[in-house]
């Protein structure tokens, strides 16, 4: 028997119908236990502030800084450790899909690449502690991918339709999944960062280094007002910068796109304590369960994490 049918703990299951994000909460809300991991900011905060309001949701986002994070998780994994079969609903972005190790015994996964769902089906019946998990595949009504996952997500559903009952753990599949793939994809180095470090002794650093970007949108980094942020930026403004100070005033930091940062200090929301240093002053603008407030176009984006 090949490993990974002995190893395997989930079933992985596709809905092919369109759903809301409405109809995702009632999905959600059906099981005690369920990870729902989603394709963008945006769509995380929909179907987040669908669910009926209770201590067992829970928002996981980039728009969270990263001691929120942090903060958020250790209460997760406390309550599926708790004896007493808690409830415990997340609604996540791509962040929960590598190096952060949950067991949930069902798992909801927006359509996306082979990869990611894989990963996700990784968050299903880690443990091994029921015959078998299930991780249900799902279409968001209305979403139109863009950017890198745009090609993943091709591949996926023509290899769906090309073999609709397939293994989706077997090899052999993962292997013609990444075919498709990179069929559908001219070049993944669009910046021609091989070109320049293909010469032994004549690598281009510089010039690499000025082209190479994981995300197109350099961004921009802001300090948002949770927890003590306040008090250090007080202490910056008043004994200046420092390694150890930055150190610290970046578990309360939060990327935005130049866009959304423009966006932001021509409506005067943004302070400057110190030339390049920004600060979401208002508390009424940081949510103590999803983060950051900016309901634009910058939700919508596809982050690798």
């Amino acid at each position: 028997m090949d490993l990974h049918e002995r190893l395997r703990r989930v079933d992985m299951r596709f809905d092919m119908c369109e759903l809301t994000s409405d109809e995702i909460a009632r999905r959600i809300e059906g099981y005690r236990r369920v990870l729902c991991i989603v394709n963008t900011r945006g769509i995380a905060s929909e179907i987040y502030g669908r669910l009926r309001e209770s201590d067992d949701n829970f928002h996981l986002s980039r728009m969270m800084c990263p001691l929120h994070i942090r903060q958020c998780l250790a209460e997760i994994r406390r309550q599926l450790d708790d004896c007493g079969d808690r409830c415990v609903r997340v609604v996540a972005t791509q962040l929960v899909e590598a190096g952060v190790d949950l067991d949930f015994p069902v798992v909801y996964r927006q359509m996306a690449g082979l990869d990611s769902l894989l990963q996700a089906a990784g968050r299903c019946n880690r443990e091994g502690l029921l015959e078998n998990g299930v991780t249900h595949v799902f279409h968001m009504q209305g979403y139109m991918p863009r950017g890198t996952i745009k090609e993943s997500i091709y591949a996926m559903e023509e290899l769906l339709r090309m073999h609709p009952d397939a293994d989706w753990f077997d090899p052999d599949v993962i292997k013609e999944y990444y075919a498709l793939l990179y069929k559908r994809t001219p070049t993944f180095d669009s910046q021609e960062i091989c070109r320049l470090s293909e010469t032994p002794g004549e690598v281009r650093y510089e010039e690499i280094a000025r082209r190479f970007r994981l995300i197109d949108d350099e961004g921009m980094t802001l300090v948002v007002n949770y927890a003590d942020a306040g008090s250090l930026i007080s202490r910056l403004k008043r004994v200046g910068p420092s390694r150890a100070l930055m150190r610290e005033l970046g578990q309360f930091t939060v990327s935005v796109t130049r866009r959304q940062f423009e966006e932001m200090r021509r409506a005067g929301m943004l302070d400057e304590p110190l030339s390049g240093i920004y600060y979401v002053e208002d508390p009424m603008l940081y949510d103590c369960k999803s983060g950051l407030k900016a309901g634009n176009e910058y939700l919508e984006q596809t982050f690798v994490i």
